[in-house]
């Protein structure tokens, strides 16, 4: 299959990645040089690093520091608050160490792993200076400035919050808005803290999270490697959840779909998520060498489901701080799966951001599909059964999708006997499923829909109505 993915920040890089080791062929097309790349510090919390350490990413030669203790402190005192915890124990409860790192060091090894000539796939190419101008999602083509025209099975938005595809999306533009509030982001050398002897007891501990609190604004400190004296002024812009992610063969992800407040530190963290993601579900050997329109509409159906609850509540809860979650508590409610409980209390952020598994909710979901999925733990493609044994896999070889001789299609396996599908999600599912049989058999993709919605229909019965560095926060 091939993709084109729109930006070469972390969850371009990361989509890069996923889908080069689910056995893609996948083009980055960025419109800067990358030869002036820009950021300050960013978390790299244990749902990042689960991903990403699977993808063989290396946190030392990287030059991640890891987050060992973390605790606030009166902004006008600098006393020590109510707040200190060692953090020893993250990577026994969550399986994951909890780095920080300057966003360059973690942009250059990213893009270390989506071009090296090593690790599974075909390495990514990056094309640089290309400003993509339109997009059909339609058709699966990118236009590019210089009136060059790209296509591709499946066209991958990630170029940040000001992306033009949120509007060919959700069919009218909805821009990020100002909160009011900007932060200062600036990094400050570990020498010259060191030779004040008013702050250098603040860097005696070694991986160490500080937050400064005070009428109504807060300092978050933390180590990493790059070293930096230029103060960025960084205007915050907020978002509501878009009520979809995708249309045809165009999908959002990272900024464009999901743009967040700092203050949860999850922001990359929900990109790279995003980006194994795409590469768990589309896997290469669960989908036809040629896949259509439907196909790739029922991929990125899973895709959402797996994703957009998920970075919803991320987007919701990162407008405030952690200790002023209270007030969001309802309007995150509505994204809460059930049998959640919405996070109150740090440990319950704690278990509720870091404790996320990917890979395993892809899992669950297109089990629950019936679908099959690709890299396990050990980067072996892994085949899940459909949720009835007895229920026809959509895509296993003695169960191969096709038309009978009476001309109907078998929609078992697209439906399965789970009724938790809402009837436009079954649609989707046997409208797709119908679509890889025409695919398979190189026969009209109409006919086949039309039965697949007709025998759907007949099958209502069926279906119940279904993310040292210092941000100062003004």
């Amino acid at each position: 299959m091939k993709v084109i993915i729109v930006g070469a920040g972390i969850g371009g890089l990361s989509a890069g990645i996923g889908l080069r080791r689910a056995g893609h062929d996948v083009l980055i097309l960025e419109r800067s040089s990358l030869a002036h790349e820009i950021g300050a510090a960013i978390h790299v919390p244990p749902n990042a690093s689960r991903v990403l350490l699977q993808w063989g990413f290396n946190p030392e030669r990287a030059m991640l520091d890891r987050t060992r203790v973390a605790g606030n402190f009166d902004a006008k005192t600098l006393e020590a608050g109510s707040f200190r915890m060692e953090m020893g124990f993250v990577p026994a409860k969550y399986g994951y160490p909890w780095f920080l790192s300057h966003r360059v060091d973690l942009h250059n090894e990213l893009k270390l792993l989506a071009t090296s000539k090593d690790g599974l796939g075909t390495p990514v190419e990056i094309r640089t200076s290309s400003n993509v101008t339109t997009v059909d999602p339609e058709n699966g083509i990118v236009t590019l400035q210089d009136s060059t025209t790209l296509s591709a099975h499946l066209i991958i938005a990630a170029d940040g919050v000001h992306s033009a595809s949120v509007a060919v999306v959700i069919g009218q533009p909805n821009p990020a808005t100002p909160t009011g509030h900007s932060a200062f982001r600036f990094l400050i050398p570990t020498d010259a803290i060191l030779e004040d002897p008013e702050t250098r007891d603040f860097i005696k501990e070694e991986g160490s999270m500080k937050i400064f609190i005070g009428e109504g604004k807060r300092i978050v400190w933390y180590p990493c490697r790059r070293k930096a004296k230029d103060i960025k002024l960084w205007p915050l812009l907020t978002r509501n959840p878009l009520p979809t992610w995708h249309r045809s063969r165009l999908v959002l992800i990272g900024d464009a779909a999901h743009p967040m407040l700092p203050h949860q530190g999850q922001g990359g963290a929900q990109a790279i998520e995003d980006g194994a993601a795409l590469g768990h579900i589309f896997a290469s050997n669960s989908l036809p060498v040629n896949p259509s329109a439907a196909t790739i509409i029922q991929r990125l159906a899973l895709f959402e489901t797996v994703r957009k609850d998920r970075a919803s509540i991320m987007q919701i809860f990162s407008s405030v701080a952690q200790d002023e979650a209270h007030l969001m508590h309802d309007k995150a409610k509505a994204y809460i799966k059930e049998g959640q409980e919405v996070p109150r209390t740090q440990q319950d952020f704690f278990n509720f951001n870091f404790g996320y598994d990917v890979f395993g909710h892809c899992d669950e979901v297109m089990a629950k599909a019936g679908a099959r999925v690709g890299e396990g733990e050990n980067g072996v493609a892994d085949e899940i059964s459909a949720t009835n044994d007895e229920v026809p896999h959509p895509h296993a070889e003695e169960n191969t999708t096709e038309a009978n001789q009476d001309g109907n299609y078998n929609l078992t396996a697209a439906l399965g006997s789970d009724a938790s599908r809402t009837e436009e999600e079954a649609l989707a599912l046997a409208a797709a499923a119908a679509g890889d049989a025409a695919d398979d058999k190189d026969e009209d993709y109409d006919g086949f829909v039309a039965v697949a919605r007709e025998k759907v229909t007949g099958w209502a019965y069926l279906v119940r109505h279904w993310w040292e560095s210092v941000y100062v926060f003004l």
